[in-house]
């Protein structure tokens, strides 16, 4: 639940907020573009007593003109309450709200190389019976699978490469008790 955190807090705010002027979908594709430019260094340049709050506010005011206006809001809000860190997990919390409240589930296909349009039109697919129709997937590499896939979305991980399954052989295979007719001639 999000409103559990104080991020949760200000992003159910954001997206109420957002929802209102009808910019929720502007909100949500801005976060990562706007988590991106205010990285750790920036806050803490931005929070620095000697900068000043009147530098400060130019600076995101300038740094976020193409944002829409919630997030604009919202910064200088963080700014003036000194929890500008706290910006990147509002908008990520604020993403994942809005993808719960319209029924988007993001899928995070893990595969050793890259798929095929075929394979991943076939991939989507499936997850789309299997999840429904708001199943939004991204691709990730993993050379260390070897081969198959894996699939993270929520709390959940499905497991199908070909590294787990080499893993669940090695461990049977040590698992196996080896006694002392094992040495001895037939």
């Amino acid at each position: 639940m999000a409103n559990a955190t104080v991020s949760g807090v200000y992003a159910t705010a954001l997206l109420d907020l957002a929802q209102e002027q009808g910019v929720a979908s502007a909100v949500v594709a801005a976060a990562p573009v706007v988590t991106a430019a205010f990285s750790r260094e920036m806050v803490q340049s931005l929070e620095q007593p000697g900068l000043g709050r009147d530098a400060a506010r130019q600076t995101i005011a300038a740094a976020l003109a193409e944002a829409p206006e919630p997030i604009r809001h919202l910064a200088l809000l963080l700014l003036e309450r000194g929890r500008l860190s706290d910006l990147s997990a509002i908008l990520a919390e604020t993403i994942d709200l809005f993808n719960e409240r319209h029924g988007v589930i993001q899928v995070t296909v893990t595969t050793a190389a890259p798929l095929s349009a075929t394979g991943e039109e076939r991939v989507v697919k499936a997850l789309h019976v299997a999840l429904g129709p708001g199943v939004r997937v991204s691709n990730r590499i993993d050379t260390s699978l070897i081969g198959g896939m894996t699939l993270r979305y929520d709390d959940t991980l499905v497991d199908g490469s070909v590294r787990r399954s080499l893993d669940e052989m090695k461990s049977a295979m040590l698992s196996v008790p080896v006694g002392a007719g094992l040495w001895t001639s037939a």
